[in-house]
């Protein structure tokens, strides 16, 4: 299943502002503020994930 971007966008923006879902600690906050860099490999990690 290839994911489209829009659909990766819109997950990380309904994402609790405050919580971390990972042990690494980032919050969704941190994954908006940092979107225009880190987009295209979180885009590769979803396809090669999913």
């Amino acid at each position: 299943m290839i994911l489209e971007m829009e659909e990766i966008k819109k997950e990380i923006w309904d994402l609790n502002g405050t919580s971390a879902p990972r042990l690494d600690g980032f919050t969704s906050v941190f994954y908006q503020a940092c979107w225009d860099i880190i987009e295209v490999d979180l885009k590769n990690t979803a396809d090669a994930y999913f």
